[in-house]
C-alpha cells in the first residue's frame, strides 16, 4: 500500500498546530476558569466575613436581652414600685456599656418609667419605633428594632431591645433598652478592610445602623441595595453605592434581628486585576502560537531543502550505493522517536503522580478548611457561652449595692453563684475534651453503687429541671449495682444526659430515668418528651461541638460537647452510650449500658469523730500564698470567719520565709506564683516540716491535670480554681491542733 507524499515543511506546520492548538484551547479555558474560582472565593469570603460580623452583633444583642431579664426580675417591678424601679434602672444603666437608656412602658405604649430623665419629668404618651414594641406584644418574646430618635432626649438616635414583662400569664409591661449605634459601628471599625472596600449594617426598614465609610445613622440605604437584597436571606451582585462607586456586594440577613450585613468591593479591584491576567494569558498564547508556525516554516525550510538536495543527487548515483538509498527514517529521527517516547512515558508517570498528589492535596485542604470552619464556629459559640453568665453577673454585682431585703439579696447571690458553677463547669467541660482528644484520660476506678451514682446525678441536674418547671421521675432497683467505676466521671455522665434533656424538654415538659439490671450489666435509660431528632441528626449527635437546634428553640447553655464526653466515658467504663428517637417532636431516649462488678463493693469505713465533738480550731495556723491578691485574701478571710489563725503571702520566696519561721499547720499555695514556684514552696515545707503540715495545691489546671504534672509525693491534696469553699474548709479541717 502506497503511503500519502506530505511535505515535510507541511508536516511540520501541522505538528506545531497540533501541539499548540490544544495548548490554547486548555490555557483559555484556564483563564476562564481562573475568573470564575476568584469570584467565587471573593464571594465566599464577603459571606463569610459578613457571618462572622453577624455572630458578633447577634451576640452583643442577645447579652443585652439577657440584662434586661435579670433587670426585669428585680422586686421593684414585681411589686409594682415604678419609683424603686426608677432606681434600679438607673444602677443597670451606669454598668451597660453602649446601653444609652432603659425605659418602662405600658402595654398601651405610655411611658411610665425613663432611666435618663429625673423621676417624676412628664413623659411621652406615644410610641417610639412602634414596629418592635407591637411585635413583642404579639408575640410575648424580646424583640429588636431599627433606627429611631428619642423625642424626650433632643432626637438622639438609638436602638431599641425590647422584653415583654409578663405576670400571671399577661404582659404588663414593655421593658426597653436603648442601645447606641456606635456599638454597631465599632464592631465593623474593628475590622480590617482592605482599600476602597465598604461595610454596613441595615435594618429592617432600609435604613443604615451602621457603616463604613461613615454615615449617619437612620440614613437610607441605596436604591441598588434595596431592590437585590429584599427578600433574600444572602446574596451578591452588582450595583452602585451611595457615593455612586460602582462595586460588587454581598450580604447576609441576621435570623435574630432581621437586619442585613453588607460586603461591597470596588468593581475595578474585583474584576480589574482577573481580567487584566486573563488578557496577559490569551495575548501570551496568540504571541506563542504565531511564534510556533513562524518556528515550524523555518525547521521546515531548513530540513526540506537538504532532503531535496540528497534526492536529486541520490538519483544520479549508481543504484548499488547503499548510503544514498534513503529508504528508512533518519537516525535522528529513530533517535528523537525513541527519546520522545521514552520522555513521553516519564511525562505520563509524573502527570499521574502530580494527579494523585493533587487530590491528596484537594482532600487535605477540604479537610483543612472544615477544621478552620468547625473551629470558627465553636469560638463564636464560646464567645456567646461565656458572655451568656457574665451578663446576670455583671447586672447582679449592680442590684446587690440597693437590695437592703435579705431575701432578695440571697436569691441575687444565689444566681451569682450558679453562673460561677456553669462558667467553672464550662472550662471543665473544655478541659475534659482537649485531654479526651489527646488521649489522656485517666479514670481512678473504685467499687461503688450505681443507685447511690445515680441519686448524686439528680442533685446536680436538679435545680435546671426545677427552673423549667419539669418533672423528674427516677426508678431504681430495690438492690443496690455495684460498679467498678470512676465515680467522678459516672456521675458526669449520668448528670450529663439529665441536662441534655432538660435542655431540649420544654417547660412543664416530664423526664424519667430508669435504672435496671440485666444479666452481667446495668442499664441507665434517660427518657424524655422534648423535641427529639430525626434519623440523621442521630448519627452525627456524638460529633464535636454538633449542636441539634434546626428549627426548633436551642438551649443557652452548653458548648455542644456534653454528649462527646459522655460517650467517651462510657466507652472507658467498657460501656456504650446510644441514643433513639421517633422523630422531631416526639422526644429522646438515651441508653447507658455498663458492666457489673463481679463482686459486691466494700463497706466504706466511717472517719472516726474526734472525742467530744467537734475541736476547737483556735490557734490553728493556715498559710495562704497566691500572687492573686484577691484570690488570697478572699481565702484568708474565709478561713478567718472559721476562727483559724491565718497568715497571707503573695510570692514563694515569702511564703518559704513564713513557712519555715510560723510553722503553719496547714498551707494553701499557688503552681504559678513568682520568685519560687509552689511546688519549690512545698518541696522547702516539706522537709522542714514533714508530714506534720497539711500542703494543698491551687492552679487553673484541672485534678487531673495537676497530678500528673505534680508527680512528686508532696501536696496531700489538689484544687483546681475556682475551688469549692466546702472543699477548702474540709482541708483546712485536716490541721494537727497546734
Amino acid at each position: 500500500m502506497a503511503l500519502p507524499v506530505v511535505h515535510v515543511k507541511s508536516s511540520l506546520l501541522l505538528l506545531a498546530l497540533a501541539a499548540v492548538v490544544p495548548l490554547v484551547v486548555f490555557c483559555a479555558t484556564a483563564a476562564w476558569l481562573l475568573v470564575d474560582r476568584e469570584s467565587d472565593s471573593l464571594v465566599h469570603t464577603a459571606l463569610a466575613r459578613n457571618s462572622a460580623t453577624i455572630g458578633t452583633i447577634d451576640a452583643r444583642l442577645l447579652s443585652s436581652i439577657d440584662a434586661l431579664r435579670a433587670l426585669s426580675a428585680s422586686r421593684s417591678l414585681s411589686q409594682h414600685d415604678l419609683q424603686s424601679f426608677h432606681t434600679d434602672a438607673q444602677a443597670v444603666l451606669q454598668t451597660q456599656e453602649g446601653w444609652q437608656n432603659i425605659t418602662l412602658a405600658a402595654p398601651d405604649g405610655v411611658q411610665l418609667v425613663n432611666a435618663r430623665l429625673p423621676w417624676g419629668t412628664t413623659l411621652i404618651r406615644h410610641l417610639v419605633e412602634p414596629e418592635s414594641f407591637r411585635k413583642s406584644l404579639s408575640t410575648g418574646a424580646p424583640a429588636i428594632g431599627n433606627v429611631s430618635q428619642a423625642p424626650k432626649l433632643g432626637g438622639q438616635a438609638g436602638i431599641a431591645v425590647r422584653l415583654p414583662v409578663l405576670m400571671e400569664n399577661e404582659v404588663t409591661y414593655v421593658l426597653t433598652a436603648v442601645l447606641n449605634p456606635r456599638i454597631f459601628q465599632d464592631v465593623l471599625e474593628a475590622q480590617r478592610l482592605p482599600p476602597g472596600a465598604m461595610t454596613g449594617v441595615v435594618g429592617t426598614d432600609g435604613r443604615l445602623i451602621a457603616r463604613l465609610p461613615r454615615v449617619q445613622p437612620g440614613t437610607p440605604t441605596s436604591r441598588d441595595y434595596d431592590a437585590h437584597t429584599r427578600g433574600k436571606s444572602q446574596g451578591w451582585f452588582r450595583g452602585t453605592t451611595l457615593e455612586g462607586v460602582e462595586t460588587y456586594t454581598a450580604f447576609s440577613r441576621s435570623d435574630l434581628t432581621g437586619w442585613s450585613i453588607a460586603y461591597a468591593l470596588p468593581a475595578e479591584a474585583v474584576t480589574g486585576g482577573m481580567q487584566g491576567a486573563a488578557f496577559l494569558t490569551l495575548a501570551g498564547l496568540a504571541a506563542s502560537l504565531a511564534a510556533a508556525l513562524l518556528i515550524a516554516a523555518w525547521l521546515g525550510r531548513l530540513i526540506s531543502r537538504p532532503i531535496a538536495a540528497l534526492a536529486t543527487a541520490a538519483e544520479a548515483l549508481p543504484a548499488s550505493v547503499p548510503a544514498l538509498h534513503v529508504k528508512t527514517h533518519l537516525l535522528e529521527l529513530q533517535q528523537l522517536a525513541r527519546a520522545l517516547q521514552t520522555a513521553g512515558e516519564r511525562l505520563q508517570a509524573r502527570d499521574e503522580e502530580l494527579r494523585v498528589t493533587h487530590e491528596e492535596l484537594r482532600r487535605q485542604a477540604q479537610h483543612l478548611q472544615e477544621a478552620a470552619q468547625k473551629k470558627s464556629r465553636f469560638l463564636a459559640l464560646l464567645a456567646h457561652e461565656l458572655r451568656n453568665p457574665l451578663a446576670p453577673l455583671r447586672t447582679g454585682l449592680a442590684l446587690l449595692p440597693g437590695t437592703a431585703e435579705p431575701q432578695r439579696r440571697a436569691e441575687i447571690e444565689a444566681m451569682m453563684d450558679r453562673q460561677i458553677r456553669t462558667l467553672a463547669r464550662l472550662i471543665e467541660d473544655l478541659v475534659d475534651v482537649s485531654r479526651i482528644d489527646r488521649g489522656q484520660l485517666a479514670l481512678r476506678r473504685e467499687r461503688l453503687d450505681l443507685n447511690e451514682l445515680v441519686r448524686q446525678a439528680m442533685e446536680v441536674a436538679a435545680p435546671g429541671v426545677q427552673a423549667k418547671r419539669q418533672t423528674m421521675t427516677v426508678r431504681c432497683p430495690p438492690e443496690p449495682l455495684h460498679v467498678d467505676v470512676d465515680g467522678v466521671r459516672l456521675i458526669q455522665v449520668i448528670s450529663n444526659l439529665l441536662n441534655n434533656a432538660c435542655n431540649y424538654t420544654p417547660p412543664g415538659g416530664t423526664i424519667e430515668m430508669v435504672v435496671t439490671r440485666h444479666e452481667a450489666s446495668a442499664r441507665i435509660t434517660v427518657s424524655d418528651t422534648g423535641v427529639g431528632f430525626t434519623s440523621q441528626e442521630a448519627e452525627r449527635m456524638f460529633g464535636m461541638f454538633v449542636r441539634l437546634r434546626e428549627g426548633r428553640e436551642r438551649s443557652n447553655e452548653g458548648l455542644g460537647i456534653g454528649l462527646t464526653i459522655a460517650q467517651a466515658f462510657a466507652q472507658q467504663h467498657g460501656g456504650t452510650l446510644v441514643g433513639h428517637s421517633e422523630g422531631p417532636g416526639r422526644g429522646a431516649v438515651f441508653t447507658l449500658r455498663l458492666p457489673l462488678s463481679r463482686a459486691p463493693a466494700d463497706a466504706s469505713v466511717p472517719s472516726p469523730e474526734a472525742p467530744g465533738g467537734q475541736p476547737s480550731l483556735a490557734g490553728r495556723r493556715v498559710l495562704v500564698a497566691d500572687d492573686n491578691v484577691d484570690a488570697a485574701e478572699t481565702l484568708a478571710a474565709l478561713l478567718r470567719g472559721e476562727s483559724f489563725d491565718v497568715a497571707c503571702v503573695h510570692d514563694g520566696l515569702h511564703a518559704v520565709e513564713l513557712g519555715l519561721s510560723w510553722a503553719p499547720q496547714v498551707a494553701f499555695l499557688d503552681i504559678d506564683m513568682p520568685r519560687l514556684s509552689g511546688v519549690q514552696v512545698a518541696q522547702q515545707l516539706r522537709a522542714r516540716h514533714g508530714r506534720h503540715i497539711v500542703l494543698a495545691a491551687l492552679s487553673g489546671l484541672s485534678r487531673a491535670q495537676l497530678e500528673v504534672q505534680l508527680a512528686e509525693d508532696v501536696f496531700d491534696a489538689f484544687l483546681s480554681k475556682p475551688a469549692d469553699p466546702a472543699e477548702l474548709l474540709r482541708i483546712a479541717h485536716l490541721a494537727e491542733p497546734g
